[in-house]
């Protein structure tokens, strides 16, 4: 990210008042949610997938520039569309490749038990021969449509992620799919 700053961009820290002045935080791992502006192609962060609360934003005025910066560029793990379900988005849909879609969420794509995650590229790989091989080259992606008006992703916002509340929260997410499966194979 510092990179990116040094060639230009625009960094804005979306923490709390609260916490500004404890982060980063090395001890807690815990780093101010950012979004960049006006990056430029030559920093490291236009290249590379983020793991981490960074956003850059990319301005454009017609999907076919979406498109055709996407198709340029590595698979990304997962893909973020927040708007309508339009033409501009099942032309995204159509045109463009990542490991998952979330609609107006994040992440969401990543909890759907018995849907495919991971990535293509380097965002993943996946088995091959018979049957895999016919997967994991044809591969099939998830797409979140979130209705609500809240998504997964709210829950998420201001609280670390090894907190009480949220672990339970994962566990039982996990049990719910570990039983999906197992009624799957029976």
């Amino acid at each position: 990210m510092r990179a990116g700053r040094a060639k230009g961009a625009t960094k804005i820290v979306v923490a709390p008042e609260t916490e500004l002045g404890n982060l980063p935080d090395r001890a807690s791992r815990r780093i101010p949610p950012s979004i960049l502006l006006d990056v430029p192609e030559t920093a490291t962060i236009s290249r590379e997938e983020i793991f981490g609360p960074i956003l850059p934003i990319y301005i454009y005025e017609t999907i076919q520039e979406v498109v055709d910066y996407l198709q340029e560029r590595p698979t990304p793990l997962g893909s973020y569309w927040y708007g309508e379900d339009t033409e501009e988005f099942r032309t995204f849909l159509d045109h463009t490749n990542s490991g998952g879609v979330t609609r107006n969420d994040g992440i969401s794509h990543a909890f759907l038990p018995g849907a495919p995650f991971g990535g293509l590229g380097n965002s993943g790989s996946g088995a091959y021969h018979g049957r895999n091989g016919f997967d994991t080259f044809t591969h099939r992606r998830t797409v979140a449509n979130v209705t609500q008006e809240r998504g997964i992703s709210d829950g998420l916002n201001g609280r670390a992620l090894l907190d009480e509340e949220f672990q339970f929260a994962i566990d039982q997410a996990v049990a719910g799919a570990a039983k999906a499966f197992r009624d799957y194979l029976k």
